[in-house]
């Protein structure tokens, strides 16, 4: 988080970095492995989630209130995403499971735990409906593999 010199000396309001920018930079820089590290380290209790103007920023009131052209397209956007981060919580859920077979379960537990942090925000109620299902999704399968290596 920044915070620099505001006006007549009063702080400037503080620039705070969305909890999945670092993670889908990585990510999409081809960085796995830095993903997944940034995605472990992520506070999933701090707004915002995503960056604003993404697609998966959009409260369901603002997706509802599209029309047209604009929503078909902000659609295809939201679509995408999704699948964007469905691939990065793959290469995160595989990386608990590699933990498991390497003999470190504490390792295998913070990775599902996070994975179902990330669940949880993005399952809000003022997320689209698309979003909140693959935020079940996602929790589910965490809560899966904890069961597996025991909470």
């Amino acid at each position: 988080m920044l915070v620099g010199i505001g006006f007549a000396g009063w702080p400037a309001p503080a620039v705070v970095t969305p909890v999945t920018e670092p993670i889908l930079t990585a990510w999409q820089q081809g960085d796995s492995a830095r993903a997944v590290q940034y995605f472990l380290a992520a506070n999933w209790n701090r707004s915002p989630l995503f960056p604003s103007g993404m697609a998966l920023d959009l409260t369901q009131k603002q997706f509802r209130e599209l029309t047209g052209q604009v929503r078909q397209l902000r659609s295809q956007e939201l679509l995408t995403q999704l699948e964007l981060m469905r691939q990065l919580t793959s290469a995160v859920a595989a990386a608990g499971r590699a933990a498991v077979a390497g003999g470190d379960p504490g390792q295998a537990r913070k990775t599902f735990a996070a994975l179902r942090q990330c669940g949880l925000a993005m399952d809000a109620p003022e997320r689209p409906r698309l979003v909140q299902v693959a935020g079940e999704r996602m929790k589910k399968m965490a809560a899966m593999e904890l069961a597996k290596i025991g909470n």
